[in-house]
Formats: structure tokens, sequence, C-alpha cells
């Protein structure tokens, strides 16, 4: 969980202004800022969310799983 946090942070970081977002360019229209927004920020912070849901789920997984007695 760290390393999403770490990564939505520097996502902030490098696409925002004192913790908001800070679209480039000169005053594009709502349709430009919306796929701007998505290729700049949403598309990675889901990517980095969805990858950190399947390792979660992976772990829980595995915990459930009656695991064998390993012989030596």
């Amino acid at each position: 969980m760290n390393a999403v946090i770490q990564y939505c942070r520097n996502t902030v970081n490098e696409h925002g202004h004192r913790g908001l977002w800070a679209p480039r360019g000169n005053s594009p229209d709502h349709y430009k800022l919306i796929s701007q927004a998505r290729r700049d920020i949403l598309t990675k912070l889901r990517l980095v969310l969805d990858c950190a849901e399947t390792i979660a789920y992976e772990i829980e997984r595995d915990r459930q799983r009656p695991h064998r007695r390993q012989t030596k």
C-alpha cells in the first residue's frame, strides 16, 4: 500500500500545483480537459489501484487455501 500512496503522491506532484490539478495548454475546451485528465492522471492511477486490488485479492485467496504440511 505504501507504493500505491507514493505513486499517487508522485502523480499529484508531477501534474499538480499546490495539491490541485494543473492542466497544460491555453484554456482547452472541456473535451480536451477530460481527455488530458484521463491520459495524465486517471488512467495511471486506475492501473495502480487495480494492481493493488489484485495483489490484495491474491493474498486473501492464498490465506484461505488449506496449506499442505511441508515434510523434511
